[in-house]
């Protein structure tokens, strides 16, 4: 296999978090407390979101690329369109540093986790979480993953705990501790049978 370099990314402050759009077309860069938006196709910035007031932690870009989630140092999450770099809604129920952030394959949902092991679901049309069982921790949330069809909703924490969750319900259904491991990524299968 060989690797080719399809283009760069040039900022002026070290970025603590990357995202890529489906097929490459987009690039997004936490770069203090914005977001840059490159577009990979032509080579260039083609924009900048300004709606964090500290320094973004993760992003997510949404399977079709049409959408983004930006988390920040506070909390705060942002729900916003790439092409137009325009808020959708503001998510707001997190007390510590956004640590995991993903979309449903459907772009229905979206998951959060934070520092301080508090995971949250939103239902991304209304802006509100669903109560989730089991769903603060003692530990730092790594990741967190949907299933292929969007049923499921997987965290991983830095203490090896592992859950899933019907997003549907809300109901915890597998619980994992793996002993004196840290996860730092955790991912459903094609079928969603195994992670």
């Amino acid at each position: 296999n060989t690797w080719t370099t399809v283009g760069s990314i040039r900022l002026s402050a070290p970025a603590p978090c990357v995202a890529f759009g489906p097929g490459g077309a987009w690039a997004l860069a936490g770069e203090d407390d914005d977001v840059i938006i490159y577009n990979m196709l032509k080579g260039k910035r083609f924009a900048r979101f300004y709606e964090h007031d500290e320094m973004v932690t993760r992003l997510a870009v949404s399977f079709d690329g049409a959408f983004a989630i930006s988390g920040d140092e506070v909390g705060d999450i942002v729900y916003w369109e790439i092409a137009g770099a325009k808020v959708k809604k503001r998510l707001r129920e997190h007390e510590g540093e956004i640590t995991a952030l993903a979309f449903s394959m459907d772009t229905d949902y979206a998951a959060s986790g934070d520092r301080e092991g508090a995971i949250r679901l939103w239902k991304l049309k209304t802006g509100k979480d669903r109560v989730l069982a089991d769903c603060d921790w003692s530990e730092k949330i790594t990741d967190v993953a949907f299933s292929p069809d969007s049923s499921k909703l997987l965290a991983a924490g830095s203490k090896g705990h592992l859950n899933v969750w019907s997003v549907k319900s809300g109901d915890r259904k597998q619980r994992f501790h793996l002993k004196n491991q840290s996860i730092a990524c955790a991912r459903f299968n094609v079928k969603a049978d195994a992670i």
